[in-house]
């Protein structure tokens, strides 16, 4: 058992060759893998950049939909306000017309007549 292992300088570069050769084997190997492995998740990764490409502009969207819908609300209670200011001077107007012809029929009411321009003169002057 005192057998002696002798490495000559060729079996030393022939070891260190094939160490080489399986170093370089492994790095080919893994290169194939991690290539399959990209092909294999590239559309994945596609889709993913698409869908948050759309779900920014779902964003963007949403984000001037809801502003449009804020104008639109205001452009409402502003059109609600014009309405009921419309009401206001229509039942104005309305009353001035039956004092006027109340007063045409017989020449009386002047009472009313006089509240009557009294409530057109202090709209009037109210809203211009």
């Amino acid at each position: 058992m005192d057998a002696q292992l002798m490495f000559t300088p060729a079996d030393l570069i022939t070891c260190i060759s094939a160490i080489a050769a399986f170093i370089i084997s492994i790095n080919a190997a893994a290169v194939v893998v991690i290539s399959w492995h990209k092909k294999i998740h590239q559309p994945e990764v596609l889709q993913n950049e698409k869908i948050k490409a759309l779900e920014e502009r779902v964003k963007l969207l949403e984000a001037s939909q809801n502003g449009v819908i804020a104008e639109l609300n205001s452009i409402k209670n502003s059109f609600k306000e014009a309405e009921a200011e419309s009401r206001k001077f229509q039942r104005i107007m309305v009353k001035g017309l039956q004092a006027l012809s109340e007063h045409a029929i017989d020449g009386n009411n002047t009472e009313q007549l006089l509240k009557a321009i009294d409530a057109l003169n202090d709209y009037m002057l109210e809203k211009m």
